[in-house]
């Protein structure tokens, strides 16, 4: 499984980033958080590790520069979400 944007983040729970979002009971659950803010891309990133299931869930919602001028973005693109779920136990 490739990583998104080069962001090498541990990887998060099946269905926990959903469960999350709606404030549902993820307890065994790990959480991990990470925010890229550079002058070109910006992402955000969730991951939820399952003790208890063993799936992960990584969650990246992410913006790349529609329109660079000289080390500024003039423009954003629309923000995109790609998720990715492995289970590795």
């Amino acid at each position: 499984m490739a990583a998104t944007g080069g962001a090498g983040i541990a990887m998060g729970v099946a269905g926990a980033v959903e469960d999350a979002k709606n404030n549902q009971d993820v307890s065994g659950a790990e959480v991990g958080h990470a925010t890229l803010d550079q002058w070109n891309y910006k992402a955000n990133i969730t991951t939820i590790f399952n003790a208890q299931t063993g799936a992960c869930t990584k969650e990246t919602i992410y913006q790349n520069c529609e329109k660079p001028k000289t080390d500024i973005c003039k423009k954003w693109e629309d923000q995109k979400t790609t998720t990715q779920t492995m289970q590795l136990i």
